[in-house]
């Protein structure tokens, strides 16, 4: 069943996943291994917004300098649909990053599918981003630069990765 979600809320898109199915859906993918050292990047897409690319290419670098290989549902060409390869990355990502800014149903879906999971994305957003209740409680890096964004992407990459040291 094909959605569309353009417009909906975060309690609106989960409702509607539900009447369609999509937990049933998408748990008939193969378990898949998670790939150490990947992360999947939940974020607006927009080809005539140059920003955006700016983010994601702050947040490749950031992962990268952290030992990790960032990718995009739309990195790459393939004739597999969107939808399948989304859920295949983000199931097989060791980590994931979400972009929250532009409040987007599809960036709202994928980390709620990631949390599913088992998975707490990593939630970026610009200053000034307005955010619902379901994420209010997890710990969101704000940013305003693309400079500020690296560092505090790479600071709680560092923060997960690294073991705790016991005293």
């Amino acid at each position: 069943m094909r959605l569309i979600v353009e417009g909906l809320k975060a309690s609106q898109l989960i409702l509607a996943m539900e009447r369609a199915d999509v937990p049933a859906a998408a748990s008939s993918f193969p378990a898949m291994e998670v790939r150490i050292g990947t992360a999947f990047i939940a974020m607006p897409m927009n080809p005539s917004d140059q920003s955006l690319d700016d983010v994601l290419d702050t947040l490749k670098n950031a992962a990268k300098e952290c030992g990790i290989t960032a990718t995009r549902v739309d990195d790459g060409e393939t004739n597999e649909r969107i939808t399948d390869r989304m859920l295949s990355a983000i199931q097989g990502a060791q980590y994931v990053i979400a972009d929250l800014t532009y409040e987007r149903p599809n960036v709202f879906y994928e980390a709620g599918y990631a949390l599913g999971l088992g998975k707490i994305p990593i939630y970026v957003a610009k200053e000034g981003t307005k955010l619902h209740f379901d994420v209010k409680d997890y710990p969101v890096i704000y940013f305003t630069t693309m400079r500020q964004l690296r560092e505090r992407v790479v600071q709680r990459l560092n923060n997960i990765t690294k073991p705790k040291k016991t005293s």
